[in-house]
């Protein structure tokens, strides 16, 4: 899926947060955003960014299993919206997935 489809996606589900609670104050988004290339990733870092949102995931490292052990992309991300970012974390490879855990420890904002 090329990534004005995948960007709209994600207007998308912000939208959708918004619609059904509009005065919530505390939001975490997370998932495998198929961001390949650099480019994806600062489009979806600037759309979250002027939402709001933070990136609470580490920078330095892959998230999906290596392509012929060359290739390690970093698809996936935790965005938190009144959150403080404490720590975040990857996960060693799995059988049960191609994609690594990936969490975060946040502190909820007032």
């Amino acid at each position: 899926m090329r990534l004005p489809k995948r960007t709209q996606q994600l207007e998308r589900v912000i939208d959708a947060i918004g619609e059904i609670e509009p005065d919530i104050d505390h939001v975490i988004i997370g998932g495998d955003f198929n961001s390949f290339f650099m480019k994806d990733k600062r489009v979806f870092n600037t759309l979250m960014d002027n939402e709001g949102y933070k990136n609470i995931t580490p920078d330095d490292e892959h998230t999906a299993t290596s392509v012929f052990g060359i290739i390690k992309s970093r698809l996936d991300y935790i965005y938190c919206k009144g959150c403080q970012y404490v720590s975040s974390g990857i996960g060693s490879e799995s059988d049960a997935s191609d994609h690594h855990t990936v969490h975060s420890v946040v502190k909820l904002l007032d």
